[in-house]
């Protein structure tokens, strides 16, 4: 029942109209295991450089995530600094990725086989790397984002060939799919093989498609879609999208895996995601998603 989630571990410095947090420990790996691990084991792999302080994943190590696979090499940790406006715009101040991002992490053999192997936003050439270290996988979700998808397309197409759900936001779907209706966006983005595409739309909730008929070339309908969830205050937007990903892949697993592969249950599955996407953006870093669920 293990979930392998494979992803940046970073340090984030990040500005809000509520605050301010410098070098707090993030990135896609982090935040989906902080959401995830509530369903099923996590192991978390990764690679940091000079400056990870040691302590960094110690709240996520006392709820019971494994952090062997993540691993110091030689080179500066991914650093990023973001600040928000109010109504949610986010500006990169600065994104320092060292040499960390395109560094592939090495698989323990406790890692190999998982139940779930969620491949988080990080250089496609890392993610096949690891893809291959896994070995077979009962479900792999993918996700990315811009910086990846303007500068590495084919590399991430040809990805989804062996990718059992695609996880992206609205404008990534757009990006990929190189069409600016979402339906034809996504029947693109399906043609490649992909069996399933959810589709994060912020305040708007979550949206899905399925697999797309030979020789279909319209535009998609979403086969279901669910609400946002209510969130009061935002304190700070980072990582919710990860988090999405952590409670959608937990539900998954703990519902039987490749088995629930199934609108329905993705449709409940999108839900828990939504949840767990707003439980953190309630604090910094990936503290909001550690308290009551």
């Amino acid at each position: 029942m293990r979930i392998v989630a494979v992803g940046t571990v970073a340090l984030d410095t990040v500005e809000t109209p509520v605050g301010s947090v410098t070098e707090a420990p993030g990135g896609s790996a982090p935040y989906f295991a902080a959401a995830a691990f509530r369903y099923a084991p996590v192991s978390i792999v990764g690679v940091v450089g000079s400056g990870w302080p040691d302590a960094a994943l110690a709240p996520l190590v006392e709820r019971g995530v494994d952090v062997d696979g993540v691993r110091r090499v030689d080179g500066t940790t991914f650093r990023w600094h973001a600040r928000y406006d109010a109504d949610g715009t986010r500006t990169t101040v600065s994104a320092d990725r060292g040499v960390t991002v395109r560094t592939p992490p090495s698989l323990q053999p406790a890692h190999r086989d998982p139940a779930a192997l969620f491949l988080g936003s990080t250089d496609p050439s890392v993610q096949a790397d690891v893809l291959e270290q896994a070995g077979s996988p009962g479900l792999v979700v993918l996700d990315s984002m811009g910086h990846w998808i303007e500068t590495r397309r084919p590399d991430l197409m040809e990805l989804l060939r062996r990718t059992d759900v695609l996880v992206l936001n609205d404008e990534e779907l757009r990006a990929l799919g190189r069409h600016a209706d979402p339906g034809a966006a996504a029947t693109e983005v399906l043609s490649a093989g992909l069996a399933w595409l959810v589709v994060k739309d912020g305040p708007r909730g979550a949206r899905l498609y399925g697999a797309v008929d030979n020789g279909q070339a319209g535009p998609l309908e979403p086969v279901a879609a669910v609400p946002a969830h209510r969130v009061d205050a935002v304190v700070d937007p980072t990582g919710a999208g990860d988090a999405f990903a952590g409670g959608l892949v937990g539900f998954l697993v703990q519902r039987g895996g490749p088995a629930a592969l199934n609108a329905g249950t993705l449709e409940a599955a999108m839900t828990e995601g939504t949840r767990t996407g707003a439980a953190a953006v309630r604090s910094f870093s990936f503290d909001g998603l550690l308290g009551d669920p």
